[in-house]
């Protein structure tokens, strides 16, 4: 594409620069490779327009689609005063007949016109645009500064390579290419959408180093949790809490055996998983109340799990707590030994039905 180019800082007509555009826009779509020109419209020393657009989208191919695409990409429209005169400018001077003159004439009319005042000062309208870059498929931006001049005599373009321009590496590449620190320097406002990343990812390894650089109540609580350190989520303060750490929070509670917190919780989420790991946990809790021969404990769970089986295994339970204690006033230490075994292994198939 450079060779594409003119010489450097050599003045090009509006209509040469629209030639030029379409000259890029074709070569690259014959090649298939996209690279980025920047396009700066000034009057005198004012800058009215400056932009960046890619090469081979299309919309690059003439100076007017340049123009109406930045208006509708950073403003969503075309009809404002500013575009459309500027778009009557480039369209009067691209339909405006060829004057050959030669260099000693229009040094001379040119002159003349900069020292021939104006009888009507027309206010001066202009209006610059944020600039932006965009990553051509090589990963290097070919960078071409097309300077168009609006002056007395019409426009003109002065355009010059920038092949050491490095474009700025945009957020999905670096998270493409794993450089997580870099996107969190260049984009802060994306940290936690980083942080999230990783989560959905798996990748808990990075995320230590992730949050030990850019820590956050969010990536603590989210690294304790599938680290397993129960206790850390539950005691990670200031982190919000939207649906899913609420469930992550509850289900640290249930691993911590306080049910009751985690009952709360799924009051407002509802969640059938929730409902289940509680369940199982009640159930639990219940059999190894009974084989301390916290019978009462174990009734009262069973108020709310209401299921046959606790009910069965209590009854079991109060029976083994009997015959130990017969065997220890007996002082017979065999069978007394026997029974608290039995009551140890009371229920063991649910319990391990429900981990």
């Amino acid at each position: 594409m450079k060779t594409l180019l003119p010489s450097k800082r050599k003045r090009l007509t509006v209509k040469e620069a629209n030639l030029l555009l379409q000259k890029l826009e074709t070569f690259a779509e014959d090649t298939g490779k996209k690279d980025t020109i920047r396009l700066t419209i000034m009057e005198d020393k004012d800058i009215l327009f400056r932009d960046d657009c890619v090469v081979g989208e299309g919309h690059s191919r003439n100076l007017l689609l340049v123009v109406q695409h930045t208006f509708t990409t950073l403003h969503k429209r075309t009809d404002s005063v500013e575009c459309q005169e500027l778009l009557a400018s480039i369209q009067q001077a691209l339909e405006a007949p060829d004057i050959l003159e030669g260099p000693k004439k229009r040094e001379k009319k040119t002159k003349e016109k900069r020292s021939r005042k104006p009888s009507v000062n027309a206010p001066k309208r202009s209006f610059s645009l944020p600039t932006f870059s965009v990553r051509s498929t090589q990963g290097i931006i070919l960078g071409v500064l097309l300077l168009v001049f609006l002056g007395i005599g019409g426009f003109w373009v002065s355009s010059f390579s920038k092949q050491d321009v490095q474009s700025k590496p945009t957020y999905e590449q670096l998270l493409k290419e794993e450089k997580y620190a870099e996107a969190a320097v260049t984009f802060p406002d994306k940290r936690e959408d980083i942080e999230q990343y990783l989560v959905k990812k798996q990748a808990f390894q990075e995320l230590k180093t992730f949050n030990a650089q850019f820590p956050t109540d969010e990536g603590t609580f989210d690294l304790a949790f599938y680290q397993k350190e129960w206790e850390k989520v539950i005691q990670t303060e200031g982190s919000e809490l939207n649906t899913d750490r609420k469930v992550m929070l509850a289900y640290a509670y249930i691993q911590l055996d306080q049910l009751e917190e985690a009952e709360i919780l799924n009051k407002t989420l509802k969640s059938n998983q929730l409902a289940t790991e509680l369940k199982k946990a009640w159930t639990k809790k219940a059999i190894r109340s009974i084989r301390k021969e916290a019978f009462s404990e174990a009734e009262s769970i069973n108020k709310r799990l209401k299921s046959e089986e606790i009910k069965e295994l209590i009854e079991t339970g109060k029976t083994c707590q009997e015959m130990i204690a017969l065997y220890r006033e007996k002082k017979d230490s065999e069978n007394e030994k026997l029974w608290k075994q039995r009551l140890t292994q009371l229920g063991e198939e649910l319990y391990y039905e429900n981990e």
